[in-house]
């Protein structure tokens, strides 16, 4: 069995006076509706770039960074994609459910203290010279001045843990979502008890494998309860859990 699903909206227009309708605002990232743009359109502060995609790097050696929040990215998948199969042979069951979301942005709202702290991999440049790569402001020539990202750097909101570019990530994932093995044991050992018509036994997993970029426990997570209508923020509660399940049936 194999399903499909995809997702697309637009704002067509809002009430007369209201210019947006913002869901949540934390300081950093910003899930708004506007005129001409879509359900989990997510808005921040990101790294200023020329028309080539390059960075533009201000006197001070670092990229800049736009003075007004700008869309960033959306919260909804391109698309999300599941196969469940079952085979069967001889009184043995075998079944499984794998998921795959490609696309849509999330942010864990736990990530910037995190950076703050220097307790992620992102971090663990420190105390070294760089140059970054992209262009002046100044004169639109190669950038070359050399700088040191100390803990100011990653603790800077301006310069790092508050810009999109670094804390919005990629929801994409593969996953084997349930996966079950059972077995039919034979009438005709039943038959033997008088008591016991028929009998099964099999294990059931849960949330058995991820594999996504994201770095965070799980993107599919969400930071809200049940009833919140904002998207594309994660963290900040217990990770979903795996479970493993033995079950014996019998039939009198």
């Amino acid at each position: 069995m194999v399903n499909w699903f995809q997702n697309r909206s637009k704002v067509l227009s809002i009430k007369e006076g209201i210019s947006e309708i913002a869901f949540y605002d934390e300081g950093r990232i910003l899930n708004k509706l506007t005129v001409g743009g879509s359900a989990g359109d997510l808005y921040g502060t990101a790294y200023r770039r020329n028309d080539q995609g390059q960075l533009l790097i201000n006197a001070q050696g670092f990229p800049d960074f736009t003075p007004q929040f700008v869309k960033a990215g959306n919260s909804m998948p391109d698309w999300i994609g599941s196969i469940n199969n079952t085979i069967t042979w001889k009184g043995i069951s075998l079944s499984a459910l794998f998921e795959y979301r490609k696309g849509g942005d999330v942010f864990d709202v736990t990530m910037r203290n995190a950076i703050r702290n220097g307790v992620l991999k992102i971090t663990e440049n420190r105390y070294q010279q760089v140059i970054f790569d992209g262009v002046k402001i100044s004169d639109g020539r190669p950038n070359d001045i050399p700088v040191i990202l100390d803990h100011n750097f990653y603790r800077n909101t301006n310069a790092f843990n508050n810009i999109t570019d670094v804390i919005l990530q990629d929801a994409s994932w593969f996953r084997l979502r349930n996966v079950n093995l059972s077995y039919e044991v034979p009438k005709k050992w039943m038959e033997r008890t008088k008591v016991v018509k028929g009998a099964s036994v099999g294990v059931t997993a849960s949330n058995f494998m991820l594999w996504t970029p994201y770095s965070g426990y799980d993107p599919g997570s969400t930071a809200f309860n049940a009833g919140y209508n904002v998207y594309g923020f994660t963290g900040s509660n217990i990770p979903n859990y795996s479970s493993v399940i033995f079950n014996l049936n019998l039939t009198f």
